[in-house]
Protein backbone atom coordinates (compact mmCIF):
# COMPACT_ATOMS: atom_id res chain seq x y z
CA UNK A 1 0.00 0.00 0.00
CA UNK A 2 1.39 3.36 -0.99
CA UNK A 3 2.19 5.86 1.72
CA UNK A 4 -0.25 8.76 1.91
CA UNK A 5 1.74 12.01 1.75
CA UNK A 6 0.40 14.82 3.92
CA UNK A 7 3.36 17.11 4.59
CA UNK A 8 5.94 16.16 1.95
CA UNK A 9 9.46 15.24 2.87
CA UNK A 10 12.41 16.69 1.00
CA UNK A 11 12.81 13.48 -1.01
CA UNK A 12 9.13 13.51 -1.98
CA UNK A 13 9.54 16.97 -3.47
CA UNK A 14 12.80 15.92 -5.12
CA UNK A 15 11.11 12.98 -6.85
CA UNK A 16 8.24 15.22 -7.96
CA UNK A 17 10.77 17.65 -9.41
CA UNK A 18 12.51 14.83 -11.28
CA UNK A 19 9.21 13.64 -12.72
CA UNK A 20 8.40 17.17 -13.83
CA UNK A 21 11.75 17.34 -15.63
CA UNK A 22 10.97 14.20 -17.60
CA UNK A 23 12.98 11.66 -15.60
CA UNK A 24 11.47 8.24 -16.28
CA UNK A 25 14.21 5.87 -15.11
CA UNK A 26 16.84 5.66 -12.40
CA UNK A 27 19.56 3.06 -11.92
CA UNK A 28 21.04 1.91 -8.63
CA UNK A 29 21.08 -0.19 -5.48
CA UNK A 30 19.12 0.39 -2.29
CA UNK A 31 20.91 0.87 1.04
CA UNK A 32 20.36 2.25 4.51
CA UNK A 33 21.29 5.89 3.95
CA UNK A 34 19.44 6.22 0.63
CA UNK A 35 16.35 4.23 1.62
CA UNK A 36 14.10 7.32 2.04
CA UNK A 37 14.75 8.29 -1.59
CA UNK A 38 13.77 4.84 -2.85
CA UNK A 39 10.71 5.01 -0.62
CA UNK A 40 9.73 8.26 -2.35
CA UNK A 41 10.22 6.64 -5.76
CA UNK A 42 7.56 4.08 -4.79
CA UNK A 43 4.97 6.87 -4.99
CA UNK A 44 6.13 7.95 -8.44
CA UNK A 45 6.01 6.79 -12.05
CA UNK A 46 9.80 6.58 -12.25
CA UNK A 47 11.03 3.09 -13.10
CA UNK A 48 13.88 1.74 -10.99
CA UNK A 49 16.51 -0.54 -12.56
CA UNK A 50 18.03 -2.40 -9.62
CA UNK A 51 21.56 -3.84 -9.95
CA UNK A 52 23.81 -6.14 -7.96
CA UNK A 53 26.79 -3.80 -7.93
CA UNK A 54 27.06 -0.02 -8.04
CA UNK A 55 29.71 -0.06 -10.75
CA UNK A 56 27.35 -1.99 -13.04
CA UNK A 57 24.60 0.51 -12.25
CA UNK A 58 26.63 3.57 -13.19
CA UNK A 59 28.02 2.03 -16.37
CA UNK A 60 24.47 1.11 -17.39
CA UNK A 61 23.24 4.63 -16.64
CA UNK A 62 26.15 6.09 -18.61
CA UNK A 63 25.52 3.90 -21.67
CA UNK A 64 21.75 4.41 -21.52
CA UNK A 65 22.24 8.16 -21.32
CA UNK A 66 24.45 8.10 -24.40
CA UNK A 67 21.77 6.25 -26.35
CA UNK A 68 19.01 8.58 -25.09
CA UNK A 69 21.26 11.63 -25.44
CA UNK A 70 20.35 13.02 -22.02
CA UNK A 71 21.69 12.57 -18.48
CA UNK A 72 20.60 9.43 -16.64
CA UNK A 73 20.50 9.22 -12.83
CA UNK A 74 22.23 6.58 -10.70
CA UNK A 75 21.27 6.31 -7.01
CA UNK A 76 23.32 4.45 -4.37
CA UNK A 77 23.92 4.44 -0.63
CA UNK A 78 26.81 5.90 1.38
CA UNK A 79 30.36 4.65 1.99
CA UNK A 80 31.26 1.67 -0.21
CA UNK A 81 28.10 2.14 -2.25
CA UNK A 82 29.22 5.62 -3.24
CA UNK A 83 32.91 4.81 -3.67
CA UNK A 84 31.96 2.00 -6.07
CA UNK A 85 30.83 4.74 -8.46
CA UNK A 86 34.29 6.22 -8.91
CA UNK A 87 35.28 4.17 -11.95
CA UNK A 88 32.04 4.98 -13.72
CA UNK A 89 32.33 8.68 -12.86
CA UNK A 90 35.89 8.79 -14.20
CA UNK A 91 34.78 7.00 -17.36
CA UNK A 92 31.93 9.47 -17.94
CA UNK A 93 34.24 12.41 -17.24
CA UNK A 94 36.92 11.22 -19.68
CA UNK A 95 34.33 10.53 -22.39
CA UNK A 96 32.38 13.78 -21.76
CA UNK A 97 29.18 11.88 -20.98
CA UNK A 98 26.39 13.64 -18.97
CA UNK A 99 25.37 11.78 -15.83
CA UNK A 100 23.85 12.52 -12.40
CA UNK A 101 24.83 10.45 -9.35
CA UNK A 102 22.82 10.74 -6.12
CA UNK A 103 24.63 9.22 -3.14
CA UNK A 104 23.24 8.62 0.34
CA UNK A 105 25.19 10.03 3.26
CA UNK A 106 25.12 9.62 7.04
CA UNK A 107 22.95 12.11 8.98
CA UNK A 108 24.50 15.54 9.39
CA UNK A 109 24.72 15.08 13.18
CA UNK A 110 27.29 12.32 12.58
CA UNK A 111 29.52 14.30 10.22
CA UNK A 112 33.17 14.01 11.22
CA UNK A 113 32.53 11.28 13.81
CA UNK A 114 33.64 8.31 11.67
CA UNK A 115 30.09 7.00 11.61
CA UNK A 116 29.33 3.66 9.97
CA UNK A 117 29.95 4.07 6.22
CA UNK A 118 30.75 7.77 6.51
CA UNK A 119 33.00 8.71 3.60
CA UNK A 120 34.03 12.05 2.13
CA UNK A 121 32.29 11.52 -1.19
CA UNK A 122 32.54 15.16 -2.20
CA UNK A 123 36.32 15.08 -1.82
CA UNK A 124 36.66 11.63 -3.41
CA UNK A 125 34.62 12.45 -6.51
CA UNK A 126 35.68 16.03 -7.12
CA UNK A 127 38.60 15.11 -9.47
CA UNK A 128 36.36 13.00 -11.72
CA UNK A 129 33.21 15.14 -11.93
CA UNK A 130 32.19 18.50 -13.33
CA UNK A 131 30.70 19.46 -9.98
CA UNK A 132 29.67 17.98 -6.62
CA UNK A 133 26.90 19.08 -4.24
CA UNK A 134 26.70 18.41 -0.51
CA UNK A 135 23.11 19.08 0.60
CA UNK A 136 22.90 20.08 4.28
CA UNK A 137 19.46 21.70 4.40
CA UNK A 138 16.18 20.41 2.97
CA UNK A 139 15.32 23.74 1.39
CA UNK A 140 18.52 23.47 -0.67
CA UNK A 141 17.51 20.09 -2.02
CA UNK A 142 14.36 21.02 -3.89
CA UNK A 143 13.97 22.26 -6.41
CA UNK A 144 17.38 23.91 -6.92
CA UNK A 145 19.94 21.09 -6.62
CA UNK A 146 18.67 18.56 -9.14
CA UNK A 147 17.90 21.27 -11.70
CA UNK A 148 21.37 22.72 -11.24
CA UNK A 149 23.01 19.29 -11.48
CA UNK A 150 21.12 18.52 -14.67
CA UNK A 151 22.06 21.83 -16.26
CA UNK A 152 25.72 21.54 -15.27
CA UNK A 153 25.94 18.01 -16.68
CA UNK A 154 24.85 19.12 -20.17
CA UNK A 155 26.16 22.69 -20.19
CA UNK A 156 29.10 23.19 -22.55
CA UNK A 157 31.20 20.04 -22.53
CA UNK A 158 29.02 17.29 -20.94
CA UNK A 159 30.08 15.37 -17.84
CA UNK A 160 28.97 13.78 -14.53
CA UNK A 161 27.65 15.59 -11.44
CA UNK A 162 27.30 14.20 -7.89
CA UNK A 163 24.65 15.08 -5.27
CA UNK A 164 25.58 13.83 -1.78
CA UNK A 165 22.41 13.52 0.27
CA UNK A 166 22.41 12.98 4.08
CA UNK A 167 19.68 10.71 5.38
CA UNK A 168 18.21 13.22 7.84
CA UNK A 169 17.92 15.87 5.14
CA UNK A 170 15.99 13.43 2.98
CA UNK A 171 13.49 12.77 5.75
CA UNK A 172 12.84 16.36 6.82
CA UNK A 173 9.38 17.76 6.13
CA UNK A 174 9.32 20.72 3.77
CA UNK A 175 6.65 23.30 3.07
CA UNK A 176 6.61 23.49 -0.76
CA UNK A 177 5.84 27.21 -0.65
CA UNK A 178 9.14 27.97 1.08
CA UNK A 179 11.34 26.53 -1.66
CA UNK A 180 9.78 28.05 -4.77
CA UNK A 181 12.06 31.06 -4.76
CA UNK A 182 15.26 29.14 -4.06
CA UNK A 183 17.80 29.34 -6.88
CA UNK A 184 21.31 27.96 -7.16
CA UNK A 185 23.35 30.24 -9.36
CA UNK A 186 25.87 28.45 -11.52
CA UNK A 187 28.54 29.76 -13.82
CA UNK A 188 26.98 28.80 -17.11
CA UNK A 189 29.34 28.07 -19.95
CA UNK A 190 27.37 29.15 -22.96
CA UNK A 191 28.23 27.44 -26.22
CA UNK A 192 30.97 29.71 -27.53
CA UNK A 193 30.51 31.49 -30.80
CA UNK A 194 32.89 30.06 -33.39
CA UNK A 195 36.21 31.81 -33.62
CA UNK A 196 36.50 34.59 -36.22
CA UNK A 197 35.54 33.53 -39.75
CA UNK A 198 39.02 34.50 -40.87
CA UNK A 199 40.49 31.72 -38.71
CA UNK A 200 37.97 29.20 -40.04
CA UNK A 201 38.73 30.38 -43.58
CA UNK A 202 42.45 29.85 -42.98
CA UNK A 203 41.77 26.32 -41.70
CA UNK A 204 39.69 25.59 -44.79
CA UNK A 205 42.48 26.91 -47.01
CA UNK A 206 44.87 24.40 -45.41
CA UNK A 207 42.41 21.61 -46.20
CA UNK A 208 41.82 22.73 -49.79
CA UNK A 209 45.53 22.99 -50.55
CA UNK A 210 46.42 19.70 -48.85
CA UNK A 211 47.38 16.67 -50.91
CA UNK A 212 46.22 14.10 -48.36
CA UNK A 213 43.74 15.69 -45.91
CA UNK A 214 42.06 13.48 -43.27
CA UNK A 215 39.26 14.19 -40.82
CA UNK A 216 39.55 12.74 -37.30
CA UNK A 217 36.09 12.49 -35.69
CA UNK A 218 35.76 12.33 -31.89
CA UNK A 219 32.82 11.85 -29.55
CA UNK A 220 32.11 15.58 -29.53
CA UNK A 221 30.58 15.19 -32.99
CA UNK A 222 27.81 13.03 -31.49
CA UNK A 223 26.95 15.47 -28.69
CA UNK A 224 27.04 18.38 -31.13
CA UNK A 225 24.78 16.58 -33.59
CA UNK A 226 27.29 17.36 -36.34
CA UNK A 227 27.17 14.06 -38.26
CA UNK A 228 25.61 15.58 -41.38
CA UNK A 229 28.11 18.44 -41.40
CA UNK A 230 31.04 16.01 -41.06
CA UNK A 231 29.85 13.96 -44.02
CA UNK A 232 28.99 17.01 -46.14
CA UNK A 233 32.40 18.63 -45.69
CA UNK A 234 34.22 15.34 -46.27
CA UNK A 235 32.24 14.74 -49.47
CA UNK A 236 32.83 18.28 -50.75
CA UNK A 237 36.58 18.01 -50.30
CA UNK A 238 36.79 14.28 -50.90
CA UNK A 239 38.76 13.47 -47.76
CA UNK A 240 38.72 10.22 -45.77
CA UNK A 241 37.24 10.09 -42.27
CA UNK A 242 38.77 8.20 -39.35
CA UNK A 243 37.42 8.13 -35.81
CA UNK A 244 38.37 7.75 -32.18
CA UNK A 245 36.61 4.95 -30.27
CA UNK A 246 34.02 7.31 -28.72
CA UNK A 247 33.60 8.83 -32.18
CA UNK A 248 33.11 5.48 -33.90
CA UNK A 249 29.34 5.76 -33.98
CA UNK A 250 29.20 9.44 -34.86
CA UNK A 251 29.46 8.57 -38.55
CA UNK A 252 28.00 5.59 -40.46
CA UNK A 253 30.61 2.87 -40.85
CA UNK A 254 29.31 1.93 -44.32
CA UNK A 255 29.96 5.38 -45.78
CA UNK A 256 32.60 5.14 -48.56
CA UNK A 257 34.78 7.83 -46.96
CA UNK A 258 34.77 6.31 -43.46
CA UNK A 259 37.88 4.22 -42.77
CA UNK A 260 36.95 3.25 -39.21
CA UNK A 261 38.66 3.86 -35.86
CA UNK A 262 42.35 4.71 -35.69
CA UNK A 263 45.00 4.15 -33.05
CA UNK A 264 45.95 1.18 -30.91
CA UNK A 265 42.59 -0.59 -31.40
CA UNK A 266 41.93 0.77 -34.88
CA UNK A 267 41.90 -0.47 -38.44
CA UNK A 268 44.97 -0.61 -40.63
CA UNK A 269 43.55 1.67 -43.34
CA UNK A 270 42.53 4.25 -40.71
CA UNK A 271 46.03 4.27 -39.22
CA UNK A 272 47.50 4.49 -42.74
CA UNK A 273 45.31 7.52 -43.43
CA UNK A 274 46.57 9.32 -40.32
CA UNK A 275 50.21 8.39 -40.87
CA UNK A 276 50.18 9.59 -44.49
CA UNK A 277 48.06 12.72 -43.98
CA UNK A 278 49.59 16.12 -44.51
CA UNK A 279 46.65 17.96 -42.89
CA UNK A 280 44.38 16.55 -40.17
CA UNK A 281 41.05 18.15 -39.27
CA UNK A 282 40.33 16.93 -35.72
CA UNK A 283 36.76 17.52 -34.53
CA UNK A 284 35.58 17.03 -30.94
CA UNK A 285 38.47 14.91 -29.71
CA UNK A 286 40.99 15.25 -26.89
CA UNK A 287 43.79 13.41 -28.76
CA UNK A 288 43.93 10.39 -26.45
CA UNK A 289 47.23 8.51 -26.38
CA UNK A 290 45.31 5.39 -27.51
CA UNK A 291 44.41 7.26 -30.68
CA UNK A 292 47.58 9.19 -31.48
CA UNK A 293 50.35 7.26 -29.68
CA UNK A 294 53.35 9.56 -29.30
CA UNK A 295 52.07 13.15 -29.15
CA UNK A 296 55.17 14.70 -30.69
CA UNK A 297 55.39 12.12 -33.47
CA UNK A 298 51.71 12.60 -34.29
CA UNK A 299 52.21 16.27 -35.14
CA UNK A 300 55.51 15.86 -36.95
CA UNK A 301 55.28 16.23 -40.73
CA UNK A 302 51.62 17.31 -40.79
CA UNK A 303 49.46 20.29 -39.91
CA UNK A 304 46.69 19.91 -37.33
CA UNK A 305 43.39 21.79 -37.27
CA UNK A 306 41.63 21.23 -33.93
CA UNK A 307 37.95 22.11 -33.36
CA UNK A 308 36.63 21.70 -29.80
CA UNK A 309 34.04 23.28 -27.54
CA UNK A 310 36.45 23.13 -24.59
CA UNK A 311 39.20 25.72 -24.87
CA UNK A 312 41.41 23.80 -22.44
CA UNK A 313 41.70 20.91 -24.91
CA UNK A 314 43.24 23.05 -27.65
CA UNK A 315 46.97 22.37 -27.50
CA UNK A 316 46.79 20.22 -24.36
CA UNK A 317 48.15 17.04 -25.95
CA UNK A 318 48.89 18.05 -29.53
CA UNK A 319 49.72 21.62 -30.50
CA UNK A 320 47.67 22.51 -33.60
CA UNK A 321 48.48 24.73 -36.51
CA UNK A 322 44.98 26.14 -36.09
CA UNK A 323 42.90 25.84 -32.91
CA UNK A 324 39.20 26.73 -33.23
CA UNK A 325 37.04 26.98 -30.10
CA UNK A 326 33.37 26.43 -30.82
CA UNK A 327 30.53 24.00 -31.32
CA UNK A 328 31.48 21.44 -33.97
CA UNK A 329 28.20 21.77 -35.85
CA UNK A 330 28.47 25.57 -36.05
CA UNK A 331 32.14 25.60 -37.10
CA UNK A 332 31.71 22.91 -39.76
CA UNK A 333 28.60 24.67 -41.10
CA UNK A 334 30.65 27.83 -41.56
CA UNK A 335 33.37 25.85 -43.33
CA UNK A 336 30.84 24.28 -45.69
CA UNK A 337 29.49 27.71 -46.65
CA UNK A 338 33.03 28.87 -47.48
CA UNK A 339 33.87 25.92 -49.75
CA UNK A 340 34.09 27.18 -53.35
CA UNK A 341 31.04 26.15 -55.35
CA UNK A 342 33.13 25.05 -58.35
CA UNK A 343 35.43 22.85 -56.25
CA UNK A 344 35.85 19.45 -57.83
CA UNK A 345 36.07 16.36 -55.68
CA UNK A 346 39.69 15.42 -55.24
CA UNK A 347 42.00 12.97 -53.49
CA UNK A 348 40.38 9.94 -55.19
CA UNK A 349 43.79 8.30 -55.52
CA UNK A 350 44.49 8.60 -51.78
CA UNK A 351 41.08 7.16 -50.88
CA UNK A 352 41.39 4.37 -53.45
CA UNK A 353 44.79 3.44 -52.02
CA UNK A 354 43.39 3.31 -48.47
CA UNK A 355 40.26 1.32 -49.31
CA UNK A 356 41.62 -0.77 -52.16
CA UNK A 357 45.31 -1.15 -51.49
CA UNK A 358 45.48 -1.17 -47.68
CA UNK A 359 42.05 -2.44 -46.58
CA UNK A 360 41.58 -5.17 -49.19
CA UNK A 361 45.16 -6.40 -48.87
CA UNK A 362 44.86 -6.62 -45.10
CA UNK A 363 41.53 -8.45 -45.24
CA UNK A 364 42.91 -10.87 -47.82
CA UNK A 365 45.86 -11.55 -45.51
CA UNK A 366 43.52 -12.26 -42.61
CA UNK A 367 41.48 -14.65 -44.72
CA UNK A 368 44.63 -16.68 -45.45
CA UNK A 369 45.66 -16.91 -41.79
CA UNK A 370 45.04 -20.40 -40.42
CA UNK A 371 42.93 -20.08 -37.27
CA UNK A 372 42.16 -23.01 -35.02
CA UNK A 373 38.41 -22.62 -34.56
CA UNK A 374 36.46 -19.39 -34.95
CA UNK A 375 38.39 -16.22 -35.73
CA UNK A 376 36.87 -13.46 -33.57
CA UNK A 377 36.95 -10.93 -36.39
CA UNK A 378 35.00 -13.31 -38.63
CA UNK A 379 32.33 -13.84 -35.98
CA UNK A 380 31.95 -10.09 -35.50
CA UNK A 381 31.87 -9.49 -39.25
CA UNK A 382 29.07 -12.01 -39.77
CA UNK A 383 27.10 -10.55 -36.83
CA UNK A 384 27.48 -7.07 -38.25
CA UNK A 385 26.22 -8.20 -41.66
CA UNK A 386 23.11 -9.99 -40.39
CA UNK A 387 22.04 -7.67 -37.55
CA UNK A 388 19.71 -4.72 -38.19
CA UNK A 389 21.62 -1.45 -38.61
CA UNK A 390 20.11 0.08 -35.45
CA UNK A 391 21.28 -2.77 -33.22
CA UNK A 392 23.38 -1.86 -30.19
CA UNK A 393 26.08 -4.41 -29.38
CA UNK A 394 28.60 -4.39 -26.55
CA UNK A 395 31.67 -6.50 -25.93
CA UNK A 396 31.50 -6.76 -22.15
CA UNK A 397 33.21 -4.96 -19.28
CA UNK A 398 33.84 -1.29 -19.90
CA UNK A 399 33.42 -1.69 -23.64
CA UNK A 400 29.73 -0.85 -23.35
CA UNK A 401 30.51 2.70 -22.30
CA UNK A 402 33.99 3.17 -23.76
CA UNK A 403 32.74 2.57 -27.30
CA UNK A 404 29.88 5.01 -27.03
CA UNK A 405 26.26 4.71 -28.05
CA UNK A 406 24.51 4.28 -31.37
CA UNK A 407 23.48 7.78 -32.42
CA UNK A 408 23.52 7.27 -36.17
CA UNK A 409 21.94 3.87 -36.67
CA UNK A 410 25.21 1.98 -36.89
CA UNK A 411 26.16 -1.00 -34.78
CA UNK A 412 27.74 -0.19 -31.45
CA UNK A 413 31.31 -1.29 -30.86
CA UNK A 414 31.58 -4.53 -32.79
CA UNK A 415 35.34 -4.47 -32.50
CA UNK A 416 38.01 -3.43 -34.97
CA UNK A 417 36.77 -5.61 -37.81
Amino acid sequence: MRRVITVPRAVDLLVREMEGMGVREVFGIIGGQIMPFFDALYNSNIKVYMFRHEQGAIHAADAYGRVMRRPMTVVVTSGPGATNLLTGLANAMMDSSPLIAITGQVPTAFFGRDAFQETDIVGATMPVTKHTFMVKRPEDLVPPVYKAAYEISINGRPGPVVIDLPRDVQLMDVDPTTVKSKVIRIARKEIPEPDPPSLIAYALKLLLTAERPVMLVGGGVCWSGATDEVLTLAELIGMPIVTTLPGKNCVPSNHPLVMGPSGMHGRLEADAAIINADVILAVGTRFSDRTVGNFNEFRRGRKIIHIDIDRSEIGKNVKPEVGIVGDAKAVLSTMIKLVPKALERRHEAFIKWLRGGIKESYEEYRRRVDVNGFAPWRVLKVLREVMPPHSITTTGGLAATRCGASFTGTSMCLGPS
